[in-house]
């Protein structure tokens, strides 16, 4: 009896004080009713909405994290990362021209394994996890990768937080395979 009492007299209340809006989809600001607006976000803060080589090298350094840039065998190229649990690729993707503001970054990481995965136990790490994809190469052997897109702009700590994911993806991953932390490709 009291929730019906209390929901009437809320319900009266909403009532009158839309009736001082001069429209039914007016909006209130916090200004217009006397409060203090929530404070901005940082006016400081960059986002990044394209990368190139040099900027996938400063992502890294603000990870704690080193890298170098290579070549491929074709030419293009890429940052070999270091972390922990040994180097992976990282790689600038859906580029205006190659390796120049690109809007996307891809990391990869594939071990070399005398024993390798059936597709099917492969499949079963897929199912598990949905920010990286894992998958067999041309020889056999276990790979694994993660996008980071930048549509729309990232902050450097989203950056930050997604190669803490892709450490955490890579342990995860090694140890679902049986192979040992500090093995290095």
């Amino acid at each position: 009896m009291r929730i019906v009492i209390a929901l009437i007299a809320w319900i009266a209340t909403a009532t009158s004080a839309s009736a001082q809006l001069h429209q039914p989809w007016e909006i209130m600001t916090d200004e217009a009713v006397g409060k203090r607006p929530p404070p901005a976000a940082q006016a400081s803060a960059v986002l990044v909405a394209q990368v190139d080589l040099q900027g996938l090298l400063s992502i890294l350094t603000a990870a704690g994290m080193s890298g170098q840039i290579q070549t491929n065998d074709d030419g293009s190229r890429f940052v070999l990362g270091k972390m922990d649990q040994g180097p992976f690729q990282m790689a600038p993707m859906q580029c205006d021209r190659p390796g120049e503001a690109c809007a996307a970054i891809r990391l990869y990481l594939g071990f070399a394994m005398r024993e390798k995965p059936t597709l099917e136990r492969v499949n079963a790490y897929n199912a598990s996890t949905r920010d990286v994809r894992a998958y067999l190469d041309e020889e056999g052997d276990p790979a694994i990768e993660m996008d980071i897109p930048l549509g729309g702009g990232v902050s450097s700590t989203y950056l930050t937080r997604r190669l803490a994911m892709w450490r955490l993806a890579v342990e995860g991953y090694r140890a679902f395979l049986g192979l040992p932390p500090e093995l290095r490709r």
